[in-house]
């Protein structure tokens, strides 16, 4: 498993795909009919992966909802970087630290 240290500011990053919204303060993404994930849970791929499958059984959740899910993690993470880059498994080690250094994107929307 390799371990990732974040240094240094991330990429821009959007602040709502679709239903989903990211709630900063809170440090989860929350669904518009208010089921939210904690972000902090996500510190490696199996957690990650884990809430992609929780999210895609939802009875409420549509395709299009799991694919904003995955990409406003991605987006907020970096996975391929960060996460599974070659097909490694990451470990990130301040989840926080990586979402919040990353810039507002305010001009692309994935609503």
């Amino acid at each position: 498993m390799i371990e990732i240290d974040i240094e240094g500011e991330g990429p821009p990053r959007n602040e709502v795909w679709g239903n989903w919204r990211l709630e900063e303060e809170q440090f989860q993404l929350v669904h518009s009919i208010g089921y939210y994930v904690d972000l902090a849970e996500m510190k490696d791929s199996a957690n990650i992966l884990d809430w992609i499958a929780q999210v895609s059984n939802r009875s409420w959740a549509t395709p299009e909802d799991v694919g904003h899910f995955v990409r406003a993690v991605d987006e907020l993470m970096d996975l391929q970087a960060n996460v599974c880059s070659s097909g490694s498994d990451g470990k990130l080690l301040n989840v926080k630290e990586l979402i919040t250094k990353r810039q507002h994107k305010p001009d692309l929307d994935y609503t």
